[in-house]
């Protein structure tokens, strides 16, 4: 019997829609709690590209959320093998696993044609780094508690 992946598992609509309910919120705070005029400047431009795209956000996390999943899968499947938190897994590898999350997204966004949305993303992405490294543990937090309803 083959295990089923973190994509699998949220592939009904109602599971899928219901997790990014819960991780949205995830990403709002991070975005409301960044620091300095860098904070500022990614608001602004996330209300900007919103005017542009309605519900940016929700919309990205919705076209990132399987290869996400995807990419993720490894460390839920170590957290369930040794009985440890995927919350555990994900801090002990939050360097890699950022990295990995960022190269899914950095090749997402060479596909975007909307020139407003790549622009603002090569402009912020130096700064990704710390917020999805900040966002991780949370979000892997709510995905265990997802697998568990």
């Amino acid at each position: 019997m083959t295990t089923e992946t973190l994509r699998e598992k949220f592939i009904e609509p109602e599971k899928r829609a219901a997790l990014i309910a819960e991780l949205l919120p995830i990403i709002e705070k991070q975005l409301a709690s960044a620091p300095g005029w860098s904070g500022r400047g990614l608001r602004a431009a996330v209300q900007i590209l919103d005017r542009a795209i309605p519900r940016l956000l929700s919309r990205a996390l919705n076209s990132l959320l399987d290869p996400f999943l995807d990419a993720l899968n490894e460390t839920a499947e170590r957290a369930k093998k040794e009985g440890t938190s995927m919350k555990g897994e994900v801090e002990a590898n939050i360097l890699s696993l950022t990295e990995e999350l960022l190269s899914i997204t950095d090749a997402r966004i060479k596909k975007v044609d909307h020139v407003l949305a790549r622009k603002t993303y090569d402009k912020l992405r130096p700064l990704a780094a710390e917020h999805v490294s900040q966002s991780l543990p949370k979000i892997a937090v709510v995905i265990e508690k997802s697998l568990k309803n």
